[in-house]
C-alpha cells in the first residue's frame, strides 16, 4: 500500500514537471503598449485649453473607411475635438530604456488610420485633410507616413538598442480645418 502511494505520488510529479517546465521555457513575454511605457507630451505641441494632448489610450470601436477597428490609442492635440491642429501637431517622446541601458524591446508594431469621424465629431465633408506621422529614434527621423481620410496603414519599426522613441503628427489641410486624430488599433512593443 505504501509503495502504491509513493509510486502514484512520484508519477504525478514526473507527469507535471514537463508541463510546467515547457510552459515557462517556451512562453513569450507579454507585449507592451505605448500607453504602458509612460510617453510624455512635448511642450509647445499645439494649442491646448483643456482635454488631452499627445497619445491617449482608449478602448472603443471606431470606423475607418469601411472597417471597424478596436481602437487602443488616439494621437492628437486639439482640445475642442481631439483632432490635430493645423500648423502645430502633437509631439510625444517615450523612454525605451533606463539611463545607461539599451532598449529591452526589439520591435514597435503600429496599425493606425485616419477616421472620417473621430468619436463624437464628424469632420467636414470635402475636407482635404492629410496627416503626416513621423517616427524618431534617439532623436533621428526614421521616416514619415502620410494618411488621408479613411486611410489605414501598418508600420513595423526596429527599436533594438535604442533609448528613446518620439512621434509627431502634422495636419495639412487646405480648408484650414482641424484634422482628425490618428487612431491606433495596434501599438505593440515586442521583446
Amino acid at each position: 500500500m505504501n509503495r502504491f502511494i509513493v509510486t502514484t505520488f512520484l508519477t504525478s510529479i514526473v507527469l507535471q514537471l514537463p508541463l510546467s517546465f515547457s510552459s515557462s521555457v517556451y512562453s513569450r513575454p507579454k507585449p507592451v503598449s505605448l500607453a504602458q511605457i509612460g510617453c510624455k507630451s512635448l511642450p509647445g505641441a499645439g494649442f491646448m485649453t483643456g482635454g488631452f494632448r499627445g497619445y491617449q489610450p482608449i478602448d472603443q470601436d471606431i470606423a475607418i473607411g469601411l472597417e471597424v477597428h478596436r481602437a487602443v490609442g488616439r494621437f492628437g492635440n486639439d482640445a475642442g475635438n481631439g483632432g490635430i491642429a493645423p500648423r502645430k501637431g502633437p509631439q510625444i517622446t517615450c523612454r525605451l530604456a533606463e539611463p545607461g541601458q539599451s532598449s529591452r524591446f526589439k520591435t514597435l508594431s503600429l496599425s493606425y488610420g485616419l477616421p472620417e469621424q473621430g468619436g463624437e465629431v464628424a469632420w467636414v465633408k470635402g475636407n482635404t485633410a492629410k496627416v503626416q506621422l513621423t517616427i524618431y529614434l534617439d532623436g533621428k527621423s526614421q521616416g514619415s507616413r502620410t494618411l488621408y481620410l479613411n486611410d489605414t496603414d501598418t508600420w513595423a519599426i526596429n527599436i533594438a538598442g535604442r533609448k528613446s522613441l518620439a512621434m509627431t503628427a502634422e495636419c495639412f489641410n487646405q480648408s484650414g480645418y482641424t484634422c482628425p486624430p490618428i487612431i491606433f488599433y495596434e501599438d505593440v512593443l515586442e521583446r
